[in-house]
């Protein structure tokens, strides 16, 4: 993650001066006119449900048609609740809320990760989700087979290419690692993977989860001045963090859930001193 600390544009942590030139062209070849992007997010009415249970049978149904009750019965956890959001091109939408609110369950089915028990999802462009660290990674391995085992999880193994492959491993500084197994790397050193496989894509949705990048401070820098470029030049972000300055930084707009229901919509000023008096 950004660990707190403020994102710098100027000196030593610039894009510029640390990445790859491979990212730099990529960053070229962007759009950066965002409010011209038709991308659009659009959530109606949606209701996730863990452990659910479907009742159908026929007397059931027949006195469901009777009584002018539902013809299912669905039991379980809700886990979102009733959620109507909308999120438009320049928008930098940060959702916050206490633990188990509902707030990663939340972008997964943005993402389309997870499909809602009730209501509709309704997405416009692509989305890139940096959601969960070394998902889709298999650890016996090498780097450069999980590489694409990353890329066809995220449905972008057409994009692979030798030489993207090569950028993310100069990106994560794991060239040399290229022909090792997965699981012989560090934790930092599989994150660092990670972050640079979900890096390189050009998405009109970039949607992240807290954990953006860990390792050294200055891997953690590189990682921060290139996830501000992409933030910059992608059309919608929708960021969830724990870390109130992160969020200011980012997002001009908040939203607030609770038990997972989204109680609060605003600026993100007026939505963070909401949820700092609410939970403390």
């Amino acid at each position: 993650m950004f660990g707190g600390a403020t994102l710098n544009h100027n000196g030593d942590d610039t894009v510029n001066d640390m990445a790859p030139t491979a990212f730099e062209r990529l960053m070229e070849r962007r759009d950066t006119e965002v409010h011209t992007s038709t991308a659009s997010v659009s959530l109606d009415k949606v209701d996730v449900i863990f452990g659910q249970h479907v009742y159908r049978t026929v007397k059931g149904v027949l006195v469901g048609m009777l009584r002018g009750t539902p013809k299912e019965i669905v039991t379980g956890r809700k886990v979102l609740d009733g959620i109507d959001l909308k999120v438009s091109p320049g928008d930098r939408l940060g959702i916050v809320g206490h633990n188990g609110s509902g707030k990663t369950t939340l972008l997964k089915v943005i993402a389309g990760i997870l499909p809602p028990v009730h209501g509709t999802r309704t997405v416009a462009g692509s989305i890139a989700p940096v959601i969960a660290q070394g998902l889709g990674f298999e650890p016996d391995l090498p780097l450069r087979l999980n590489i694409k085992l990353g890329l066809a999880y995220s449905n972008r193994l057409n994009q692979h290419s030798p030489d993207l492959e090569e950028a993310i491993l100069d990106f994560a500084e794991l060239t040399e690692f290229a022909d090792a197994p997965f699981q012989t790397l560090s934790s930092g050193m599989q994150a660092r993977l990670t972050f640079a496989t979900s890096l390189f894509q050009t998405p009109d949705i970039l949607i992240l989860d807290e954990v953006f990048a860990t390792g050294d401070a200055h891997f953690v820098r590189k990682s921060q001045a290139a996830m501000m470029e992409h933030i910059e030049r992608t059309p919608i972000v929708i960021l969830v963090s724990h870390s109130a300055s992160l969020i200011s930084e980012v997002c001009d707009r908040c939203v607030l859930l609770d038990h997972g229901r989204m109680v609060e919509d605003g600026p993100t000023g007026k939505i963070l001193d909401i949820y700092a008096k609410r939970y403390g």
